[in-house]
Order: C-alpha cells, then structure tokens, then sequence
C-alpha cells in the first residue's frame, strides 16, 4: 500500500483566493508588525525600501484575502491565521509553523528562502533561480516544483500530497517526509534521498522509472514510484547511522585482511 493510500487529501481548504484588491498595504519601515485582523489588499514588505529587514507576524485572528509579497531582506512569518498566497522576491524569507495558506507560496528567481515547518498550504510550493526551500513539518496539499540550477529543496519532514518534480539542474535533499505523489527528476536535476531498507543499491539508480521502497532518515517509510528524466538521477545514500555502521564493517573486513 502505497503513502497516497494513506493519506486522504484534504478537500476543505480548496477555498481560493477570490476576493478582488481593492489596493496595496505597505510595510517597509524595518520594523517588526503583528497582523491578526483582516486585510481585503495586497501586503508589500520593504517594496520600496529593500534591505530595510521589515518583519511581519500573521498570527490568529489574521485573514488577508490576497497576496503577500516580500522584498529585499524582509521577513514573514506565519504563526496562525489564514493567508491567500506568498511570493518571496529577492532574498526575503518567509517562515510558515501554522496557520492556512489558501494558494501557493513561490519564491523569486534570487536569494529567497521558504522555511515551512507546520501549518497548512492547500495549494503548491514553487521556487527558482537560486531560492532553497525547506520543509520539516505541516502539510502541503498539491506540488512542489523546483527550477533553475541553483534552487535547492531540503525535506526533514511534513507531508506532501502532490508530486515533487525538480528541474533545470535543481538539487533536492530528502531526509524525512511522506509523499502522497510521485518523486520527479527532469533535466540534470537530482534528488538525494537517505535512508536505509532501500530496495535499490546505494548509489544512482540507474532504472529510470520505478518504485522506491524502504525508509527515510527520520523513521518515515517511502512507497513511491519515482522518474529520472534527460540526465537526471535519484541517489540514495545510507542514513548517517547506517554509513557509520557500513564503515565499521569496512575497518573490520581491512583489519582481518
């Protein structure tokens, strides 16, 4: 039985983002603002004022109907409420522990830098260009795609629904998590994924489409049918536990030879 048996995709938060702007909300004093009343606009941090470091709270009682976008060296952080979506531009950084995301939350083709350790999004996750995205906890409800050489993806934990697919060269790190959907590698990318049990040798697999089975890092089991396409490649790489203990076997074998 695979993870998407498992996991029942949640239906009750396919609640869009369908309430018009009627403008746009600008913080960008460098300051630090707590948001936990209802916002009908757009929310720009440090827009105009890039590398001020505005830090914006959404904490419960939050609800803003459309999009918050940051800039510069800013910082969002979820704590609670409800937020139609997140775009992080340039190097800002959005930090999501709890609350519901209604749409997706993308990074810029810079330095952004997407931290999800709980909460909900019921859309996808997407960065490029250079941004990393880091996921050890919540739940995301459909994709999450990785583009560009430099994006990077870091999964400790949390559950996804969707496929994750990585492109353009993009580097995933897989610990931990469970996947509802497919583990999806295109042009030159790679997902590394450690663990042990594996039902593959260590090492690149060299099948281009089949199904991984065995467990993660942390203790998560995998059950997922995975694809590497045009020089992509899915590598697993014993957990640290399992290496130092392939390592000691080694040291016996040499001594003993």
């Amino acid at each position: 039985m695979t993870n998407s048996q498992h996991i029942l995709s949640p239906l009750a938060c396919l609640c869009w983002c369908i309430v018009p702007a009627f403008g746009v909300i600008q913080f960008n004093d460098g300051g630090e603002h707590n948001i936990a009343y209802e916002i009908n606009d757009d929310v720009w941090v440090d827009h105009d004022s890039p590398g001020m470091g505005t830090i914006i709270n959404i904490l419960d009682g939050a609800n803003i109907t459309q999009t918050i976008a940051g800039w510069g060296n800013s910082v969002v952080n979820v704590f609670g409420g409800s937020v139609c979506g997140f775009n992080a531009e340039d190097a800002s950084h959005i930090s999501i522990s709890g609350g519901l995301v209604q749409g997706t939350v993308s990074g810029s083709n810079r330095n952004s830098t997407i931290d999800i350790s709980g909460g909900h999004i019921a859309a996808g996750v997407s960065t490029s260009g250079s941004g990393v995205v880091n996921l050890s906890g919540g739940i995301v409800d459909y994709n999450i795609n990785i583009h560009s050489d430099f994006a990077k993806l870091n999964v400790s934990g949390g559950v996804v629904y969707g496929d994750v697919v990585m492109w353009d060269a993009s580097q995933a790190v897989i610990t931990g998590g469970l996947f509802g959907g497919d583990l999806i590698a295109r042009e030159g990318s790679t997902i590394t994924i450690y663990g042990h049990g594996f039902n593959y040798a260590y090492g690149t697999i060299n099948d281009p489409v089949g199904m991984l089975v065995g467990t993660l890092a942390n203790g998560d089991r995998v059950f997922n049918r995975f694809y590497a396409y045009d020089n992509a490649s899915i590598v697993l790489i014993p957990e640290p536990a399992t290496a130092l203990l392939l390592a000691a076997g080694l040291l016996v074998i040499r001594r003993k030879t």
